[in-house]
């Protein structure tokens, strides 16, 4: 149970991040990897990732982040960045893009941090596969989600379709 703030910079390679233990585990900053082998385990704790953009070298930012597979557990939280003023108003937010095996457990929960002002409804992807990538989803936890700012209303979904 403990807190880091901070960016992660995790370069090219095979890499791992793990958040697990209680609800007062948190981790939050950006998630920056170049290689697209990327593994993310949220089993327990909070992932709040605030970039709203990945990195495909060291200096090229891209609408995406690449990564092999984004893993939530029953007690994980992965909150995730939107700022619906970005690109013109066209909005941009976290955005994973998995080429392996990634799973949603029953009771995972998705957060969303909003970076502006958002004027109009908005419909954000936080995950989508690539290749022969899969998403296997649960039925998604609301706690955190019902804590969007008073103003809006949000609420998880899932397009199973290919």
């Amino acid at each position: 149970a403990g807190t880091i703030v901070g960016d992660m910079g995790l370069n090219g390679g095979v890499n791992t991040l793990t958040v697990e233990g209680d609800a007062n585990t948190a981790v939050t900053g950006g998630v920056f990897d170049t290689g697209g082998q990327l593994t993310i385990n949220v089993t327990g704790g909070k992932l709040s990732v605030t970039n709203t953009q990945g990195l495909d070298s060291l200096s090229n930012p891209t609408e995406l982040i690449a990564a092999k597979a984004v893993n939530v557990g029953a007690s994980g939280v992965l909150v995730v960045g939107a700022d619906p003023q970005a690109q013109g108003g066209a909005g941009q937010n976290t955005h994973f893009s998995t080429s392996g095996a990634s799973t949603f457990a029953n009771g995972a929960q998705i957060g969303l941090t909003l970076q502006s002002l958002q004027l109009t409804d908005h419909t954000y992807t936080i995950l989508s596969t690539t290749g022969g990538g899969t998403l296997q989803i649960g039925t998604f936890g609301t706690a955190i989600i019902n804590d969007a700012p008073f103003l809006y209303t949000a609420t998880p979904s899932a397009d199973a379709s290919p």
